[in-house]
Protein backbone atom coordinates (compact mmCIF):
# COMPACT_ATOMS: atom_id res chain seq x y z
CA UNK A 1 0.00 0.00 0.00
CA UNK A 2 1.76 3.05 -1.15
CA UNK A 3 0.16 5.90 -0.17
CA UNK A 4 -1.94 4.42 3.53
CA UNK A 5 -5.54 3.63 3.59
CA UNK A 6 -8.80 2.67 4.87
CA UNK A 7 -9.94 -0.69 4.80
CA UNK A 8 -12.65 -2.89 6.82
CA UNK A 9 -11.23 -4.36 10.24
CA UNK A 10 -10.60 -8.18 10.65
CA UNK A 11 -10.36 -10.70 13.25
CA UNK A 12 -6.70 -10.59 12.27
CA UNK A 13 -6.22 -6.98 13.34
CA UNK A 14 -7.62 -7.19 16.67
CA UNK A 15 -4.33 -7.80 18.14
CA UNK A 16 -2.31 -4.62 16.76
CA UNK A 17 -5.79 -2.52 16.93
CA UNK A 18 -5.48 -3.45 20.97
CA UNK A 19 -2.03 -2.49 21.22
CA UNK A 20 -3.00 0.67 19.63
CA UNK A 21 -5.84 1.52 22.18
CA UNK A 22 -3.30 0.75 25.17
CA UNK A 23 -0.53 2.94 23.79
CA UNK A 24 -3.19 6.22 22.74
CA UNK A 25 -5.81 5.53 25.95
CA UNK A 26 -3.99 4.55 29.18
CA UNK A 27 -7.19 4.33 31.62
CA UNK A 28 -8.73 1.68 30.53
CA UNK A 29 -10.55 -1.54 31.82
CA UNK A 30 -9.38 -4.09 29.89
CA UNK A 31 -5.18 -3.17 30.60
CA UNK A 32 -4.39 -7.18 30.04
CA UNK A 33 -3.78 -7.86 26.49
CA UNK A 34 -5.63 -10.90 26.02
CA UNK A 35 -8.85 -9.67 27.51
CA UNK A 36 -8.58 -6.37 25.38
CA UNK A 37 -8.04 -8.72 22.23
CA UNK A 38 -11.02 -10.82 23.87
CA UNK A 39 -13.19 -7.72 24.31
CA UNK A 40 -12.62 -6.30 20.97
CA UNK A 41 -13.74 -9.48 19.11
CA UNK A 42 -16.89 -9.92 21.14
CA UNK A 43 -17.78 -6.60 20.50
CA UNK A 44 -16.94 -5.82 16.94
CA UNK A 45 -17.76 -9.34 15.92
CA UNK A 46 -19.81 -10.92 17.92
CA UNK A 47 -22.74 -8.50 18.87
CA UNK A 48 -25.93 -9.02 17.48
CA UNK A 49 -26.44 -6.50 14.93
CA UNK A 50 -23.06 -7.55 12.97
CA UNK A 51 -23.96 -6.26 9.33
CA UNK A 52 -20.99 -6.32 6.12
CA UNK A 53 -22.13 -3.83 4.79
CA UNK A 54 -21.15 -1.58 7.37
CA UNK A 55 -17.81 -2.98 8.82
CA UNK A 56 -15.32 -1.51 11.51
CA UNK A 57 -12.66 0.49 9.83
CA UNK A 58 -8.85 0.70 10.27
CA UNK A 59 -6.06 2.58 8.68
CA UNK A 60 -2.73 1.79 7.83
CA UNK A 61 0.26 3.95 6.98
CA UNK A 62 2.73 3.66 3.54
CA UNK A 63 4.95 1.35 5.72
CA UNK A 64 2.26 -1.15 6.68
CA UNK A 65 1.59 0.03 10.08
CA UNK A 66 -2.00 -0.15 11.82
CA UNK A 67 -2.16 3.48 13.28
CA UNK A 68 -6.03 4.14 13.20
CA UNK A 69 -9.34 2.74 14.29
CA UNK A 70 -12.56 3.43 14.03
CA UNK A 71 -15.38 1.06 15.90
CA UNK A 72 -18.65 0.41 14.37
CA UNK A 73 -22.05 -1.59 15.24
CA UNK A 74 -25.21 -1.32 13.36
CA UNK A 75 -27.98 -0.95 14.71
CA UNK A 76 -31.80 -1.49 13.51
CA UNK A 77 -34.40 1.30 14.40
CA UNK A 78 -37.58 2.33 12.69
CA UNK A 79 -38.50 5.82 11.45
CA UNK A 80 -42.18 6.48 11.37
CA UNK A 81 -42.73 2.42 10.75
CA UNK A 82 -40.13 1.71 8.13
CA UNK A 83 -36.70 -0.01 9.15
CA UNK A 84 -33.74 2.28 9.26
CA UNK A 85 -29.81 1.46 9.98
CA UNK A 86 -28.31 3.38 12.33
CA UNK A 87 -24.38 3.14 12.49
CA UNK A 88 -22.80 3.74 15.92
CA UNK A 89 -19.16 4.82 16.10
CA UNK A 90 -16.94 3.23 19.33
CA UNK A 91 -12.92 3.39 19.79
CA UNK A 92 -12.26 6.50 17.80
CA UNK A 93 -8.61 6.52 17.35
CA UNK A 94 -5.66 7.68 15.55
CA UNK A 95 -1.76 8.69 16.10
CA UNK A 96 -2.38 11.33 13.17
CA UNK A 97 -4.86 13.39 12.11
CA UNK A 98 -4.86 12.21 8.10
CA UNK A 99 -5.64 8.79 9.58
CA UNK A 100 -8.94 9.96 11.64
CA UNK A 101 -9.84 12.52 8.89
CA UNK A 102 -9.94 9.34 6.25
CA UNK A 103 -11.66 6.69 8.89
CA UNK A 104 -14.52 9.32 9.71
CA UNK A 105 -14.93 10.13 5.61
CA UNK A 106 -14.66 6.63 4.59
CA UNK A 107 -17.37 5.80 7.63
CA UNK A 108 -19.92 8.67 6.75
CA UNK A 109 -20.20 7.19 3.04
CA UNK A 110 -21.29 4.28 4.12
CA UNK A 111 -24.72 2.47 3.25
CA UNK A 112 -26.01 3.81 7.14
CA UNK A 113 -29.05 5.84 7.32
CA UNK A 114 -27.72 7.46 10.28
CA UNK A 115 -24.55 7.70 11.39
CA UNK A 116 -24.22 8.57 15.71
CA UNK A 117 -21.83 8.98 18.71
CA UNK A 118 -22.94 9.80 21.91
CA UNK A 119 -19.39 9.58 23.80
CA UNK A 120 -17.31 11.60 21.17
CA UNK A 121 -14.59 14.21 22.82
CA UNK A 122 -13.72 17.80 21.20
CA UNK A 123 -11.43 16.13 19.11
CA UNK A 124 -13.63 13.48 17.34
CA UNK A 125 -16.32 16.66 17.32
CA UNK A 126 -14.45 19.29 14.97
CA UNK A 127 -13.81 16.21 12.60
CA UNK A 128 -17.09 15.12 12.79
CA UNK A 129 -18.53 18.57 11.86
CA UNK A 130 -15.58 19.55 9.79
CA UNK A 131 -17.63 16.55 7.36
CA UNK A 132 -20.94 17.80 7.63
CA UNK A 133 -22.05 16.21 10.88
CA UNK A 134 -23.85 18.04 13.45
CA UNK A 135 -23.63 18.05 17.03
CA UNK A 136 -26.78 17.37 18.89
CA UNK A 137 -26.03 19.76 21.79
CA UNK A 138 -29.08 19.62 24.18
CA UNK A 139 -28.69 15.32 23.99
CA UNK A 140 -24.75 16.38 24.81
CA UNK A 141 -26.13 17.91 28.43
CA UNK A 142 -26.69 16.26 31.34
CA UNK A 143 -28.95 16.65 34.62
CA UNK A 144 -27.98 14.90 38.38
CA UNK A 145 -30.57 15.10 40.87
CA UNK A 146 -29.51 14.37 44.53
CA UNK A 147 -31.26 11.66 46.17
CA UNK A 148 -28.88 11.79 49.45
CA UNK A 149 -27.32 15.87 48.95
CA UNK A 150 -25.01 15.65 52.12
CA UNK A 151 -23.41 11.96 50.95
CA UNK A 152 -23.54 13.03 47.27
CA UNK A 153 -21.57 16.16 48.14
CA UNK A 154 -19.44 14.23 50.38
CA UNK A 155 -18.57 11.76 47.53
CA UNK A 156 -17.32 14.24 45.55
CA UNK A 157 -14.48 15.15 47.86
CA UNK A 158 -11.86 12.55 46.21
CA UNK A 159 -10.66 9.14 47.54
CA UNK A 160 -7.88 10.30 49.78
CA UNK A 161 -7.27 7.92 52.35
CA UNK A 162 -8.48 11.11 55.07
CA UNK A 163 -10.82 11.64 53.18
CA UNK A 164 -12.55 8.25 53.16
CA UNK A 165 -11.81 8.17 56.87
CA UNK A 166 -13.86 11.15 57.64
CA UNK A 167 -16.62 10.02 55.61
CA UNK A 168 -16.24 6.83 57.57
CA UNK A 169 -16.50 8.82 61.09
CA UNK A 170 -19.14 11.17 59.75
CA UNK A 171 -21.34 8.51 58.57
CA UNK A 172 -23.80 8.57 61.29
CA UNK A 173 -24.39 12.34 60.72
CA UNK A 174 -24.61 12.37 57.18
CA UNK A 175 -27.17 9.64 57.05
CA UNK A 176 -29.44 11.80 59.89
CA UNK A 177 -28.70 15.17 58.11
CA UNK A 178 -29.72 13.42 54.33
CA UNK A 179 -32.98 11.69 56.42
CA UNK A 180 -33.86 15.10 57.83
CA UNK A 181 -33.14 16.94 54.25
CA UNK A 182 -35.79 14.25 52.95
CA UNK A 183 -38.35 14.91 55.79
CA UNK A 184 -38.24 18.65 55.26
CA UNK A 185 -38.56 18.43 51.48
CA UNK A 186 -41.57 15.82 51.75
CA UNK A 187 -40.15 12.58 50.24
CA UNK A 188 -41.34 10.70 53.31
CA UNK A 189 -44.81 11.87 52.47
CA UNK A 190 -47.24 9.08 50.90
CA UNK A 191 -47.63 9.88 46.86
CA UNK A 192 -49.35 7.83 44.08
CA UNK A 193 -45.93 6.42 43.45
CA UNK A 194 -46.10 4.26 46.48
CA UNK A 195 -49.18 2.14 45.20
CA UNK A 196 -46.94 1.05 42.22
CA UNK A 197 -45.92 -2.34 42.03
CA UNK A 198 -41.98 -2.66 41.35
CA UNK A 199 -40.58 -6.64 39.52
CA UNK A 200 -36.91 -7.60 38.32
CA UNK A 201 -36.77 -5.74 34.76
CA UNK A 202 -36.01 -8.77 32.15
CA UNK A 203 -34.97 -8.51 28.54
CA UNK A 204 -38.15 -9.68 27.22
CA UNK A 205 -39.95 -7.18 29.50
CA UNK A 206 -37.92 -4.43 27.20
CA UNK A 207 -38.01 -6.37 24.04
CA UNK A 208 -42.06 -6.83 24.40
CA UNK A 209 -43.48 -3.65 25.92
CA UNK A 210 -40.62 -1.39 24.46
CA UNK A 211 -42.84 -0.95 21.01
CA UNK A 212 -46.07 -0.56 23.36
CA UNK A 213 -44.84 2.11 25.27
CA UNK A 214 -42.54 4.29 22.76
CA UNK A 215 -45.22 4.35 19.96
CA UNK A 216 -45.20 8.07 19.71
CA UNK A 217 -42.46 8.86 18.84
CA UNK A 218 -40.89 9.12 15.38
CA UNK A 219 -37.27 7.19 15.57
CA UNK A 220 -37.29 4.27 18.07
CA UNK A 221 -35.11 1.40 18.11
CA UNK A 222 -35.83 -2.01 17.84
CA UNK A 223 -34.84 -4.97 20.63
CA UNK A 224 -35.29 -8.56 20.27
CA UNK A 225 -34.98 -9.90 23.89
CA UNK A 226 -31.48 -11.68 22.67
CA UNK A 227 -30.41 -8.18 21.76
CA UNK A 228 -31.05 -6.82 24.83
CA UNK A 229 -29.64 -9.79 26.68
CA UNK A 230 -26.66 -8.99 25.02
CA UNK A 231 -26.29 -5.34 26.03
CA UNK A 232 -27.37 -6.02 29.80
CA UNK A 233 -24.58 -8.53 29.77
CA UNK A 234 -21.89 -6.06 28.47
CA UNK A 235 -22.95 -3.44 30.89
CA UNK A 236 -22.62 -6.01 33.60
CA UNK A 237 -19.49 -6.89 32.46
CA UNK A 238 -17.80 -2.94 33.08
CA UNK A 239 -18.78 -2.83 36.69
CA UNK A 240 -20.24 -6.43 37.92
CA UNK A 241 -23.86 -7.33 37.58
CA UNK A 242 -24.65 -5.82 41.64
CA UNK A 243 -23.76 -2.10 39.58
CA UNK A 244 -26.72 -2.80 37.34
CA UNK A 245 -30.20 -1.86 38.50
CA UNK A 246 -33.42 -2.53 36.52
CA UNK A 247 -37.27 -1.99 37.80
CA UNK A 248 -40.08 -3.11 35.78
CA UNK A 249 -43.03 -1.05 37.00
CA UNK A 250 -46.56 -1.39 36.75
CA UNK A 251 -49.81 0.29 38.14
CA UNK A 252 -52.66 -1.18 40.50
CA UNK A 253 -55.01 -2.55 37.94
CA UNK A 254 -51.63 -4.60 36.13
CA UNK A 255 -50.73 -2.69 33.60
CA UNK A 256 -47.50 -1.72 33.05
CA UNK A 257 -46.28 2.46 33.90
CA UNK A 258 -42.50 1.94 32.46
CA UNK A 259 -38.98 0.90 33.47
CA UNK A 260 -36.24 2.29 34.62
CA UNK A 261 -32.34 0.91 34.61
CA UNK A 262 -29.45 3.01 35.42
CA UNK A 263 -25.83 1.91 36.95
CA UNK A 264 -24.01 2.80 39.84
CA UNK A 265 -20.73 4.45 39.59
CA UNK A 266 -19.53 4.87 42.61
CA UNK A 267 -21.90 7.39 44.86
CA UNK A 268 -24.22 8.28 41.49
CA UNK A 269 -26.79 6.06 39.71
CA UNK A 270 -25.83 6.92 35.85
CA UNK A 271 -29.77 6.63 34.25
CA UNK A 272 -29.44 3.97 31.63
CA UNK A 273 -32.93 4.33 30.18
CA UNK A 274 -36.20 5.80 31.47
CA UNK A 275 -39.45 4.53 29.34
CA UNK A 276 -42.95 5.06 30.23
CA UNK A 277 -46.39 5.14 28.88
CA UNK A 278 -47.51 8.45 28.05
CA UNK A 279 -48.42 10.73 30.17
CA UNK A 280 -46.67 9.09 32.91
CA UNK A 281 -42.82 9.86 32.48
CA UNK A 282 -43.15 12.10 35.62
CA UNK A 283 -44.27 9.12 37.87
CA UNK A 284 -41.28 7.20 37.06
CA UNK A 285 -38.80 9.78 37.68
CA UNK A 286 -39.91 9.45 40.97
CA UNK A 287 -39.83 5.75 41.09
CA UNK A 288 -36.25 5.70 40.24
CA UNK A 289 -35.67 8.40 42.28
CA UNK A 290 -37.10 6.86 45.28
CA UNK A 291 -35.29 3.80 44.93
CA UNK A 292 -32.15 5.11 43.71
CA UNK A 293 -32.48 6.42 47.38
CA UNK A 294 -33.67 3.67 49.34
CA UNK A 295 -30.49 1.59 47.23
CA UNK A 296 -27.87 4.25 48.22
CA UNK A 297 -27.23 6.00 46.21
CA UNK A 298 -26.51 10.04 46.46
CA UNK A 299 -27.74 11.16 43.36
CA UNK A 300 -29.45 10.33 39.75
CA UNK A 301 -27.60 11.74 36.61
CA UNK A 302 -28.67 11.33 33.05
CA UNK A 303 -28.20 12.76 29.79
CA UNK A 304 -31.10 14.79 28.93
CA UNK A 305 -33.99 14.09 26.21
CA UNK A 306 -35.83 16.92 24.77
CA UNK A 307 -38.66 15.18 24.97
CA UNK A 308 -38.94 15.38 28.73
CA UNK A 309 -37.34 19.06 29.46
CA UNK A 310 -40.37 20.35 30.92
CA UNK A 311 -40.90 17.19 33.44
CA UNK A 312 -37.52 17.70 35.24
CA UNK A 313 -37.73 18.72 38.43
CA UNK A 314 -35.66 22.58 39.39
CA UNK A 315 -31.79 21.25 39.09
CA UNK A 316 -29.92 22.74 41.81
CA UNK A 317 -26.75 22.37 39.47
CA UNK A 318 -28.64 23.09 36.38
CA UNK A 319 -28.32 20.90 33.20
CA UNK A 320 -24.14 20.69 32.08
CA UNK A 321 -21.86 19.62 29.72
CA UNK A 322 -19.57 16.78 30.09
CA UNK A 323 -16.43 15.73 28.68
CA UNK A 324 -18.15 13.93 25.61
CA UNK A 325 -20.95 14.66 22.91
CA UNK A 326 -23.47 13.26 21.22
CA UNK A 327 -23.06 13.70 17.71
CA UNK A 328 -25.05 12.84 14.13
CA UNK A 329 -25.34 12.47 10.49
CA UNK A 330 -28.49 11.89 8.23
CA UNK A 331 -29.04 11.90 4.49
CA UNK A 332 -32.68 12.25 4.90
CA UNK A 333 -32.94 15.93 6.41
CA UNK A 334 -36.50 14.37 8.08
CA UNK A 335 -34.16 11.84 10.18
CA UNK A 336 -31.79 14.27 11.35
CA UNK A 337 -34.94 16.60 12.67
CA UNK A 338 -36.25 14.00 14.23
CA UNK A 339 -33.16 13.66 16.40
CA UNK A 340 -32.93 17.49 16.84
CA UNK A 341 -35.90 18.07 17.65
CA UNK A 342 -36.38 15.27 20.36
CA UNK A 343 -38.47 13.28 18.22
CA UNK A 344 -36.17 10.10 18.88
CA UNK A 345 -36.48 7.47 21.81
CA UNK A 346 -32.53 6.88 21.85
CA UNK A 347 -30.96 6.12 25.51
CA UNK A 348 -27.57 5.15 26.64
CA UNK A 349 -28.44 2.08 25.96
CA UNK A 350 -28.65 2.24 21.95
CA UNK A 351 -25.49 4.14 21.38
CA UNK A 352 -21.72 3.91 22.27
CA UNK A 353 -22.13 4.63 26.28
CA UNK A 354 -22.50 1.42 27.24
CA UNK A 355 -18.77 -0.03 25.76
CA UNK A 356 -16.32 0.81 28.06
CA UNK A 357 -12.79 -0.81 27.29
Amino acid sequence: MSAGGVRAFTRGDIPRVAALRRRLFTSTVHVDAAASEAYFDLVFFGNPWRDLDLPSLVYEDADGQLTGFLGVIPRPMRFRGRRVRMAVTSQFMAERGAAGLRLLSRFMDGPQDLSFSDAANDASRRVWESLGGTTAVVQSLHWEIPVRPLRNELAHLGDHPAVRAARLIARPIVAAADAAWQTAAGRHRPSAVDALARAPLTPRDVAELFPTLCAEPALVPEYSEASVRWLLDRLGEQHGPDALHGRLVRDTDGAAVGWYLYERRGIVAELVQLTARAGRWRDMLQVLRDDARDDGAGAVAGRLDPRHVAELPVLPGGLRPRSFWSLMHARDPEIALALLRGDAALSRLDAEWWVNF
